[in-house]
């Protein structure tokens, strides 16, 4: 009946309330309501403004109950939170957006996750011309509304690929990337974070403050390298800049890119004079 469903109901579900409608008809009524968990009984016929003003009183409670409760809120928020993974390398040209655009493309596709690719490489930035979006939107208008800043007003200047990734590009011409402060970041990421499951930041080869900032944000850093001298100095440079930066080893993750073409470096090598074990090939 409806006592045992509303039981189930708000055994199964937190923050869920549950109005009854109906004629109550057993003379413990009241006795098995309470024990339902259900939070009002509206008779029938249904009086419209009594159900309204039942809504509300429900919400209004469990609003109240959810401020009671912060740590069950909170864990509940942070499995909803998205997984933020910057795709870096202190070395141009070692695939770094190719790494980040397919990356972010099979979340969306493959895994149907809810997946934002960010292009942080706020002067050469090609993720738009990578994933062939139309950038209708400009980067530097979002920084002007920054103080409105929320999901909304956020996913507003998201363009949408063919995948269903969502795409948030850089400015359309470089000396516009001067505007884009850490703080700036630390903003778009709070509220992209709210909806999405996977943020994937595409950063440019060099440590500037945004990037910094979206280092310090990330659950997860590839560090993007190749089987080349030149490379192993830069990660290697690389990896004391992020010492310095605090950024903790645990969440860098090295991944080597045209591995199969041989240069006389292999991958163990590579582990060996970094003290770091290739993640991915």
């Amino acid at each position: 009946g409806p006592y045992g469903l509303a039981e189930e109901i708000t055994q199964r579900f937190v923050n869920m309330a549950v109005i009854i409608t109906g004629k109550p008809a057993a003379e413990d009524h009241f006795h098995r309501l309470l024990q339902s968990g259900a939070r009002d009984f509206v008779v029938k016929p249904v009086d419209p403004a009594s159900l309204v003003e039942s809504v509300y009183r429900a919400y209004e409670f469990e609003k109240k109950r959810t401020v009671l409760l912060p740590s069950k809120n909170m864990e509940e928020t942070r499995v909803r939170k998205a997984k933020i993974i910057s795709v870096f390398s202190n070395k141009g040209g070692v695939g770094t957006t190719t790494i980040a655009v397919n990356l972010a493309i099979t979340l969306a596709k493959n895994f149907q996750r809810r997946t934002i690719l960010w292009d942080l490489d706020l002067y050469h930035g090609i993720v738009a011309v990578a994933t062939n979006v139309v950038q209708r939107r400009h980067l530097t208008d979002l920084l002007n509304e920054i103080q409105y800043m929320d999901e909304e007003l956020f996913e507003s200047y998201l363009e949408r690929h063919d995948s269903g990734l969502a795409v948030l590009p850089a400015p359309f011409t470089p000396e516009f990337g001067d505007f884009v402060s850490a703080e700036h970041v630390g903003r778009i990421l709070a509220a992209a974070r709210e909806r999405w499951d996977y943020i994937i930041i595409d950063n440019p080869s060099f440590f500037n403050e945004p990037t910094i900032a979206a280092l310090r944000q990330s659950d997860l850093i590839l560090v993007i390298g190749s089987l080349d001298l030149g490379t192993i100095k830069n990660i290697k440079a690389c990896l004391m800049v992020m010492d310095k930066l605090n950024l903790s080893r645990a969440k860098i993750k090295l991944i080597l890119n045209t591995v199969g073409r041989e240069f006389g470096i292999y991958p163990k090598d590579i582990e060996t004079t970094l003290k770091l074990p290739v993640y991915a090939t």
